[in-house]
């Protein structure tokens, strides 16, 4: 019986500081006398009754929060220790010279003949051919003879040698043009060299003629 009693006091206590309301006793229950500073009891307007529960006042606070601790920077930045510069220019270091022009035509430069060397071939031949002579009117061989330029059936860049046709004379060449007589103005050049390749010359234009009887061009060169 008294853990009941114990029971009812303490839920009434729980459920508010009134006075509780013990005025008879249950039929067949024993009396039970209720301490006055028990049943007169009443909590204060704006108070807390010592013996309510208190309920929780704490704010659950994180413990723990997730913030960086460190922050990614550069240490080193790539700068080029090196950078590409010409160190040699090339230069040229020699000049080429020309040789003095020692020879120019004769006086007769160019006469034209029928081809006597190969008259076999009558029409179907036309070259040139002549002789160099030096100071004192000899023949020089060993020199070589160029003819360049166009005709209307060719291009020609042709040599021939001093000493080697002896049929136009001593130290005589001969220059095959064609297997035609062919008709040009002004389109060939004859210039003579020394066998180093130094021009001895300048470079004469000289004609051709569609002519059977002037199919031979007689090119002589003299010394200065």
């Amino acid at each position: 019986m008294v853990k009941k009693v114990f029971w009812l006091v303490a839920a009434l206590i729980i459920a508010g500081c009134g006075t509780l309301p013990f005025q008879k006793a249950a039929p067949n229950a024993q009396s039970l006398s209720v301490p006055a500073s028990l049943s007169q009891q009443t909590c204060p307007v704006n108070q807390t009754c010592p013996t309510c529960p208190v309920p929780p006042t704490s704010t659950q606070t994180p413990l723990i929060s997730a913030t960086p601790t460190f922050t990614l920077t550069p240490t080193a930045t790539f700068t080029p220790t090196i950078t590409p510069t010409p160190t040699q220019t090339f230069t040229p270091t020699a000049t080429a010279t020309t040789a003095p022009r020692v020879y120019i035509p004769q006086a007769t430069f160019p006469v034209y003949a029928q081809n006597f060397a190969h008259p076999e071939k009558g029409c179907n031949w036309m070259g040139a051919a002549g002789q160099v002579f030096d100071k004192n009117g000899k023949p020089v061989t060993n020199l070589i003879v160029s003819v360049t330029g166009t005709l209307p059936t060719s291009s020609i860049d042709l040599l021939g040698l001093t000493g080697l046709a002896q049929t136009y004379g001593s130290g005589g060449y001969e220059i095959v043009l064609g297997n035609q007589v062919v008709a040009s103005s002004g389109t060939l050049f004859i210039s003579v060299y020394d066998l180093a390749g130094n021009a001895l010359t300048d470079a004469f234009p000289f004609n051709t003629m569609a002519d059977c009887k002037k199919n031979l061009i007689i090119m002589n060169f003299k010394a200065r």
